[in-house]
């Protein structure tokens, strides 16, 4: 999976969750 960086998605907390809407929930976890 191609996971795009922050910067790409300033407001990647719901963005990022809704482009690839899985995955990008134990990420989120991990970066706060």
């Amino acid at each position: 999976m191609n996971r795009p960086q922050p910067n790409e998605y300033p407001a990647w907390g719901e963005t990022y969750i809704s482009k690839v809407d899985g995955d990008i929930i134990e990420i989120l976890e991990e970066q706060v």
